[in-house]
């Protein structure tokens, strides 16, 4: 697996944690980088890398963690964009999507002071397509609230 597959992939500039994340496991790397279809092991794979932001969004936030969510938000969504899966493995992978949206919109909100709205739509939206109920519940319970209008009555969220 060279650099440049990767940077094709993901389309942006990555983090040296998420480059280390994908290349400890060969098998999943190999999926996520040259397959066409996603299987197990990268979703299984992926589904750890949303774990362990989630551990560290518990631990630290800001800056970094919103480059961190970002990429993987950003390597989820190119997969589930332009790879074939399963039912299965789409709705996980819709859910893999949703955490790091979550973090990245929470990541701006704390980095910035105000909610990416867009971001946070995604996660939404993003639960939804994965059919788990509890986690678009703990975006909605646990994310930040979408900006008010001026002098408006908040954002309505979907």
């Amino acid at each position: 697996m060279g650099r440049r597959h990767f940077t094709l992939l993901t389309g942006g500039a990555l983090t040296a944690s998420l480059w280390s994340w994908l290349t400890a496991d060969p098998a999943a790397a190999g999926q996520i980088i040259h397959g066409r279809r996603v299987g197990e092991s990268a979703v299984t794979h992926i589904e750890d890398r949303v774990r362990q932001l989630r551990r560290d969004d518990d631990l630290d936030n800001g800056e970094q963690l919103l480059t961190e969510a970002d990429a993987s938000l950003g390597m989820v969504v190119g997969l589930l964009k332009r790879r074939s899966y399963t039912d299965d493995h789409g709705a996980r992978l819709h859910a893999a999507a949703a955490d790091p949206a979550r973090i990245k919109a929470w990541a701006a909100f704390d980095a910035e002071d105000e909610c990416d709205d867009a971001t946070f739509l995604a996660a939404l939206h993003s639960a939804r397509s994965s059919n788990d109920i509890v986690l678009g519940s703990h975006i909605l319970a646990f994310g930040p609230s979408p900006r008010t209008t001026a002098g408006g009555p908040p954002t309505p969220r979907p």
